[in-house]
Formats: C-alpha cells, structure tokens, sequence
C-alpha cells in the first residue's frame, strides 16, 4: 500500500473534500464540476499509466524473445519475464477501469442532482482507487525489474564468450 494513501475512501470523504474544494475556489460553483474537473485529471493520469505500461510490455516482450535457450538459468529468466508482464498487465487491466465512460444512461437513471452527485463521488471514489492500485503494482514491479535485470546482465556477462 502507498505510504499516507488509503484505499478505502467513501463516498462522504469524497463529499468532503470536493465542498472544501469548491469552498476554496472561485472557478468551480458544484460537487458536479469539481468532481468531473478531477474524472478529467484521473482520465489523464490513467492514460499515461497505460501509455508507459504498454511500452514496458512491449520491451519485455521483446526480452522474452533475446533469451538464448541454451544458457545456464535461461528457463528461470523466461519465467522471471512472464511474471512480470503478467504484473504490468494486472496493473493495465485494472488501470482500464479508470476510463470507463459515464454515458446518458448514467444520467437518466437518476431522479434527482442529489442522486446524481452521490452516484458521481461514488464514481469518483472507485476511480481513484483503481488508479492507485494501478500506480502502486506499476511501482512495485517496476523497483522489482531494476535488479533483475542488473542479475540478468551479469549472469551474460559471465557465461558468455562476447564479454571476455
């Protein structure tokens, strides 16, 4: 878990925090503007999440096909990269859900703005949480590559015949 973060906010948090928001700003009047201003932030930072996840499974991939078959550990490097595309495409399917779309159908089904806001904090809530599991995997297993690939390295440069 993120130090300080908690994945466990509500809804009424949520009310909270966009009153004292709207409160301290002169620009957004509603808990409906200030919480699609952040659905719009959340959007973006969700986007580039999965821009640099796709680019990080797009080099392991990659690595996964430079492993030569007949050196030593050559099964458990293979391994080793399909877990962590299996954790990076854990943290895009989950950092998907942050851009889901909201359509008419969400707007109809409300009877009243109160409805409607409540629906949007707590849309807004699941949003942010999704996201920061996302953050938090991509982080972790982006920590755990470094010295795997730092093994991986010195492991080739010790069995091969380039690097003497």
């Amino acid at each position: 878990m993120l130090p300080g973060r908690s994945f466990n906010d509500t809804s009424e948090s949520e009310r909270n925090y966009h009153l004292l928001r709207i409160s301290a700003s002169q620009s957004i009047n509603s808990i409906t503007d200030s919480v699609l201003h952040d659905m719009g932030v959340l959007d973006s930072k969700s986007a580039a999440l999965l821009q640099f996840i796709s680019v990080v499974l797009a080099a392991l991939t990659f690595a996964l096909g430079l492993v030569d078959a007949t050196a030593p550990y050559a099964h458990y490097i293979r391994v080793a990269i399909v877990l962590y595309i299996a954790a990076f495409a854990s943290a895009a399917w989950i950092d998907l859900r942050c851009l889901y779309a909201m359509g008419v159908g969400s707007f109809l089904q409300h009877e009243s703005v109160t409805d409607y806001e409540t629906a949007l904090l707590s849309e807004i809530a699941k949003r942010r949480q999704n996201y920061e599991r996302a953050l938090h995997i991509t982080q972790n297993s982006f920590i755990l590559l470094m010295p795997f690939l730092l093994l991986w390295l010195l492991l080739a440069m010790r069995t091969s015949s380039v690097f003497a």
